[in-house]
């Protein structure tokens, strides 16, 4: 499995998908809704909100769900063909589940090999020893993943699994993405 820093605007990063949180009382928290929102409109989010809704499935704090990009003409999405898995969030479940569950939706739907990870809940950040704090919780949660993940081969029926995981900073921190190169060079030397 593979972890980088990838210093490149959300939309020009080649990825299958993009992980997101949204609260369960739909209100998107974070800059990378704001994002999605500026070039998709309310195309993904009306996708989680229904499925908030209960319709077809309830979903729940720590649920994860996957928001399909459709190749239409025009494309109704400036995001590029990525799709979008939210994970609910309600800030009440360590962050390492959240993004775990996040990463183990992804790969178990076998449609993604490459996926954007932005730092959820750094925008609750105060200052830099909680960035550095919700950096390490969020690292915690790929480790998670990467060992419940269990090594596999593909195999000729399978189309994906995830192999490919980009760190993306939003805000321009210049001591988050520091610590994010760290954290993506520390990750391969173990």
């Amino acid at each position: 499995m593979n972890l980088a820093y990838v210093h490149e605007q959300v939309q020009d990063i080649e990825a299958d998908c993009i992980l997101a949180t949204i609260c369960s009382n739909k209100h998107p928290s974070g800059r990378i809704n704001c994002i999605i929102r500026k070039l998709a409109g309310n195309y993904y989010h009306e996708q989680v909100e229904e499925a908030l809704t209960g319709r077809p499935i309830f979903l729940k704090n720590g649920d994860a769900c996957i928001t399909r990009y459709d190749n239409e003409d025009p494309p109704r999405s400036l995001l590029g063909p990525k799709d979008v898995i939210f994970v609910i969030d309600d800030m009440n479940l360590p962050l390492r589940d959240i993004v775990c569950n996040g990463l183990t939706h992804a790969n178990d739907s076998r449609m993604y090999k490459s996926i954007i990870l932005p730092i959820p809940r750094i925008e609750i950040a105060l200052d830099e020893g909680d960035k550095k704090e919700i950096v390490k919780e969020m690292m915690r949660g790929v480790k998670k993943f990467r060992r419940r993940r269990p090594y596999e081969k593909p195999r000729l029926h399978d189309k994906r699994l995830l192999n490919d995981i980009m760190l993306v900073e939003l805000n321009g921190d210049i001591e988050v993405i520091q610590l994010l190169k760290k954290v993506a060079f520390d990750f391969h030397r173990r």
